[in-house]
């Protein structure tokens, strides 16, 4: 996630920069304490895996090695698969990390509405992202109703509705 438009909040996915004067970046061990305060909650004390994942992901991504956070990389390094892990076949990082965001939001819903960074794990990546000053506001969920299907939408299903249909035909004049 981001910060919603007025919020306060620095994203961050390196290594602060302590040189810029005005670096609202969170600083290494103000993240690291904020790792600390989330592994010892009681959801995170609850879920020994995931607070692995977590672990993880973000002491990898403070030493400079975020680029190397991949599927295979938390299977093997956090979860302890075998190096024959294969993600194609298993997929428990996904699902792991499904779990991960949704604990990390419910934390910061509740006890950790006023803690000084914020830790997440956005959509598409498992490279986490530190923002300072959060508040609960930026875990909100949006606020907006189910669309409607478009006629785009409606035209696909039509299609793959008569494609399997075809595919079936083909199959019963086999038998």
């Amino acid at each position: 996630f981001w910060p919603a438009p007025g919020t306060r909040g620095t994203p961050m996915t390196s290594l602060p920069d302590q040189d810029h004067p005005r670096n609202e970046t969170p600083d290494v061990e103000t993240i690291e304490g904020q790792l600390d305060r989330i592994l010892s909650s009681p959801g995170f004390l609850a879920a020994p895996q995931r607070s692995n994942f977590l672990r993880y992901v973000v002491e990898e991504t403070l030493a400079g090695r975020s680029s190397q956070i991949k599927q295979y990389t938390v299977a093997v390094r956090a979860f302890g698969r075998d190096p024959s892990f294969n993600p194609q076949i298993d997929n428990i990082v996904r699902i792991e990390a499904r779990g991960l965001r949704r604990a990390l939001r419910k934390y910061y819903e509740s006890q950790g509405s006023n803690d000084p960074v914020c830790i997440d794990i956005p959509k598409g990546s498992y490279v986490p992202v530190f923002l300072s000053n959060c508040d609960d506001t930026q875990y909100a969920e949006p606020a907006s109703e189910p669309s409607a299907p478009t006629s785009a939408t409606k035209d696909a299903q039509a299609m793959r509705s008569e494609e399997h249909t075809s595919e079936l035909q083909s199959l019963t004049k086999l038998v």
